[in-house]
């Protein structure tokens, strides 16, 4: 039984095309050592992430300190994105791309309080993909 699920969002290829088009370009912000070091630490920092897709939240929200998609953040969390988030693009096994939520573009319960020990420990059972691959 197919169900629609508005926390897995596939989104329509010309749009995964152009928005891939559009990070790919964004990655040349990277030029000195610095932003580079910064864009390592930041992909340390999101471990429940594969390492590619930390890149490109970097690219797309440099701030973030957490991101779980929509199915996530309600199942895992208690919380939902606010109405009008701006969700972030990764790139999804076996399928073009998936749309992930920022921490700050969620409302609902309070995070717990080793939220990373949390989320680290859940991915650790798992793939090098976010820990929202359930439908």
């Amino acid at each position: 039984m197919k169900t629609q699920d508005a926390s897995i969002t596939m989104v329509d290829e010309d749009v995964a095309r152009s928005l891939l088009d559009q990070l790919l370009e964004d990655s040349k912000l990277y030029k000195t050592s610095t932003d580079y070091f910064k864009l390592l630490e930041f992909t340390k920092r999101l471990r429940n992430f594969a390492h590619f897709n930390a890149m490109l939240l970097h690219v797309q929200k440099p701030g973030l300190r957490y991101a779980a998609s929509a199915y996530d953040w309600k199942e895992r969390f208690g919380r939902r994105p606010k109405e009008n988030a701006r969700p972030l693009l990764i790139l999804w096994p076996f399928g073009p791309v998936a749309l992930v939520y920022d921490v700050q573009d969620t409302e609902g319960r309070d995070l717990p309080q080793d939220v990373d020990t949390f989320l680290h420990a859940a991915q650790s059972q798992r793939s090098n993909y976010p820990v929202s691959s359930r439908r």
